[in-house]
């Protein structure tokens, strides 16, 4: 069974769906998924934007000075 969000656009009840990432990558020629009109698909790369890296390496920075000065942040378990 498909997704929630396939469903919805290969059934015309959503003017737009997201959709990503697919099983198979990429998806094969002819696959239903591409001739979508209404949807958008992403890899597992649809994450990947300049926002996110200024974050993401802003904290391990921050999180390699604070491990060094011995007081670590973000911690999964003390």
């Amino acid at each position: 069974m498909a997704p929630p969000a396939e469903r919805a656009a290969r059934a015309g009840a959503t003017s737009a769906a997201a959709i990503g990432p697919t099983i198979v990558e990429p998806l094969p020629p002819g696959h239903p998924l591409l001739e979508l009109s209404n949807a958008l698909l992403t890899p597992h790369l649809g994450y990947v934007t300049e926002g996110t890296y200024r974050i993401f390496y802003a904290h391990a920075l921050e999180d390699v000075q604070a491990y060094l000065a011995g007081r670590p942040l973000r911690v999964l378990s003390p």
